[in-house]
């Protein structure tokens, strides 16, 4: 059974045939040379302009990957650029000395214009959800760690129903024209081995055999070298314009438009649970997400809040918490399609839908063949 989705328009509609304003000047601009020589009856010349008019479509309308080829030339140069200046060079406040706020986050790149806020507590929860705002992009957002059981042991059937749960979430999203992107993101690192070297503290006793003790220590070495460590966050964003209105009724300011993102978290809450067959979806509050997104910049940290965690159950006043002045990296470049910290690189990959949800012209029909 396949699932698919076939009365959405295209995320982006051109100006002109599919082409943006500037798309369109350009390939008008560079068709005069060959109205004016087919004017001028000049066949040979018309055909040489012909020639370049037909490379001039390609380069500024095919697209490659997403962007046409002059907009990759445009990026590339842009990049270089940066790196020339030094702009893709980042510098933490805290690691050059600089006063910092412990509650300010301080990242790298387009990140720096996130704020993070404090929600107010959610009904019948009592817990509070990390509200991001961006203030380039004017979008407000909130970000989940779920756990799911995989569909690398379920069946064909099983498959199906969670694709058509996801399917009917994002037909949800864009029903209600609240949201504007829906993110899922998973997070493979090599695994640190921090709560198994836990458990066997806790477990291990003096008394045991020697030899048992030195298997179990070999073991532990080649399988936590060999394995790795997935996580998987969704975050939910909603623009600024679209939801105004609604906050202005809600009651204003931050509460308003947390009661109206915790509506739609609920209702993207409810679908994970359910069709989409996740085994937990927990709202992160600022110091989660601090956390995680420490963890996102150098993996090698985990440990280190793991094991300061288990410090406090026995220890209470050990602090476990990320300020966000240091969640981001000290420093930090950027060269050509990965990100470089101090002793990480890391490589990001993804599925895009045009980075928007789609727009629906008619109702949406799931058809089973």
């Amino acid at each position: 059974m396949s699932v698919e989705y076939a009365d959405y328009t295209k995320d982006r509609v051109g100006f002109f045939f599919g082409m943006t304003g500037p798309q369109l000047a350009t390939v008008m601009a560079a068709g005069v040379p060959l109205l004016v020589a087919v004017g001028v009856q000049r066949w040979a010349l018309a055909g040489l302009c012909l020639l370049g008019f037909a490379a001039v479509v390609l380069l500024v309308v095919v697209p490659v990957r997403g962007r046409s080829a002059t907009q990759w030339v445009g990026a590339l140069v842009a990049h270089t650029l940066g790196r020339g200046v030094g702009w893709s060079a980042f510098r933490g406040k805290v690691a050059v000395g600089e006063p910092a706020a412990p509650d300010d986050a301080d990242l790298p790149g387009i990140l720096s214009a996130l704020q993070v806020h404090d929600g107010p507590p959610r009904v019948a929860r009592l817990t509070r959800v990390a509200i991001i705002q961006d203030h380039a992009a004017q979008t407000w957002a909130a970000t989940a760690r779920i756990v799911h059981p995989g569909i690398g042991i379920a069946e064909a059937r099983e498959r199906d129903r969670m694709g058509e749960g996801l399917s009917q979430l994002i037909e949800v999203l864009a029903r209600t024209d609240l949201a504007r992107m829906l993110v899922v993101q998973v997070r493979t690192v090599p695994d640190d081995g921090a709560e198994r070297a836990q458990w066997v503290a806790r477990n291990r006793r003096a008394d045991g055999p020697a030899l048992s003790r030195r298997v179990n220590d070999d073991l532990a070495v080649s399988l936590t070298s060999a394995s790795v460590r997935t996580e998987a966050f969704v975050t939910v964003v909603v623009a600024e314009a679209t939801m105004a209105r609604s906050a202005r009724q809600a009651g204003r300011g931050l509460t308003g438009r947390a009661r109206v993102l915790y509506g739609l978290l609920a209702e993207v809450e409810a679908h994970l649970l359910g069709a989409v067959r996740c085994s937990s979806v927990d709202w992160l509050d600022s110091q989660a997400l601090a956390a995680a997104v420490r963890t996102g910049f150098a993996p090698g940290d985990r440990a280190v809040l793991v094991q300061a965690a288990a410090d406090a159950a026995a220890h209470p006043g050990t602090e476990t918490q990320v300020p966000w002045a240091v969640a981001g990296p000290g420093q930090a470049s950027t060269p050509v399609r990965w990100y470089e910290a101090p002793i990480w690189c890391r490589v990001v990959s993804g599925v895009l839908n045009d980075h928007v949800l789609p727009v629906r012209e008619d109702e949406v029909h799931l058809d089973a063949e």
